[in-house]
């Protein structure tokens, strides 16, 4: 499990960093182009030097055709992309319209927008989660449904809707001790829309 979630944090952490892998999805695997590959450096006595980067999604491997999800390299249970996506967006990274667009190619592609992740959430209650209103707005533009429990056993949230989930999340930002809590005034907004 431990090798499983740094291979998901190692996604996650290439699509935040890297703008055209993101933007692409289906050519994630592919060689960068030497555009993409080799920005400008910091101008060196006047004059401007290349650097090779390396494309942090060139391990990354599909296991579908549809490319909804990532294989493993333990050969587990796939991991969907949808959800890296989210996550991405949720790190606060500097490409989050390209993220956006991602997740937007990800689901025209025909990816399941109500397939749980390991935690038992939904891509909507995962951008609920990340207090992404964009993503939720485009999730439920495109079908998303906030009415579908969240399957979490053992969990406070387990049967949740999106609806439930985002008061039990406010419920705890008001309860926070330390610093001011996260303002999910556009979450709500988007999502009671759909009530």
């Amino acid at each position: 499990m431990k090798k499983r979630i740094i291979l998901t944090l190692a996604a996650i952490l290439a699509m935040a960093a890297n703008t055209y892998a993101a933007d692409t999805p289906a050519a994630a695997t592919a060689p960068a182009t030497a555009n993409e590959a080799k920005p400008a450096a910091p101008a060196d006595d006047g004059a401007a030097q290349e650097k090779t980067v390396a494309n942090p999604m060139a391990d990354l491997e599909y296991s579908d055709a549809k490319e909804c999800h990532f294989k493993t390299p333990d050969g587990g249970k796939p991991l969907p992309v949808i959800h890296a996506l989210l996550a991405s967006r949720g790190m606060n990274s500097n490409n989050q319209a390209q993220l956006l667009i991602a997740l937007g190619t990800t689901i025209a592609n025909g990816c399941d927008i109500n397939e749980p992740d390991a935690a038992g959430l939904q891509p909507l209650n995962a951008a609920i989660l990340f207090n992404d209103a964009e993503a939720v707005q485009m999730l439920l533009e495109k079908g998303a449904d906030p009415y579908s429990p969240i399957h979490k056993a053992n969990s406070p949230i387990d049967g949740m809707n999106s609806f439930q989930f985002l008061e039990k999340i406010q419920e705890k930002e008001k309860a926070r001790k330390n610093g001011s809590p996260r303002d999910y005034s556009e979450v709500a907004t988007a999502l009671q829309k759909y009530r």
